[in-house]
């Protein structure tokens, strides 16, 4: 949680020229998601999404998150509201949303999934930094890495490996954690939930 004598620090130095540029030029895909009114941070989890889906909306978006959204430029994004690329009507987006909320609004590596200006699902991996007063979220910054290249070669991986009958492992010999991949499971006809991921059994 950032207090009000940070955030307002951390307002002035976005404000700067230098970040301002930093920003506009880096290769890291960085956002900006403003609330208004603010969101009392002590609601309910579904009355938080219902005021996140009813007033957030991108207000910062630099050109890398923008083309990686499938937009030209970030001021294409600005003013666009959060349903547009995390529909509420995906299951997933209310997972991320839920795993937002419930990480203070301040998390790492949190996946989403999210709809692309020509309709197309883009995967993201972000960092989330909050701006908080007096109990109430302000904005969100963000910054995302595009994981849809992984993931779609890990889709493709286990489709390969499930029509082959294939499948693959990996042995943690320091921690003695055995991973499966789930057409292993399937050879072996057992649930993972069933199976102690040891050597040993």
């Amino acid at each position: 949680m950032v207090d009000d004598n940070k955030a307002e620090i951390f307002a002035k130095l976005i404000s700067g020229e230098r970040i301002r540029t930093f920003i506009e030029n880096t290769s890291e895909a960085i956002w900006c998601i403003e609330l208004e009114p603010p969101l009392a941070i002590d609601l309910p989890e579904d009355e938080q999404i219902d005021h996140i889906y009813r007033y957030a909306y991108f207000a910062e978006a630099n050109d890398a998150y923008a083309q990686a959204a499938g937009y030209g430029r970030g001021e294409e994004m600005v003013g666009l509201r959060l349903d547009k690329v995390m529909p509420r009507s995906m299951p997933e987006s209310i997972t991320t949303l839920r795993q937002l909320i419930r990480a203070g609004y301040n998390t790492t590596d949190l996946e989403s999934v999210e709809v692309a200006k020509r309709g197309t699902l883009t995967y993201f991996l972000n960092n989330v930094n909050p701006v908080i007063e007096q109990g109430r979220l302000l904005r969100t910054w963000g910054i995302s890495r595009d994981i849809t290249a992984f993931k779609t070669a890990a889709d493709n991986l286990r489709q390969a490996q499930r029509i082959a009958r294939l499948g693959s492992w990996d042995w943690n010999i320091a921690r003695n954690e055995l991973w499966w991949s789930d057409e292993v499971y399937r050879i072996f006809g057992i649930l993972p939930q069933a199976f102690g991921a040891t050597y040993e059994a």
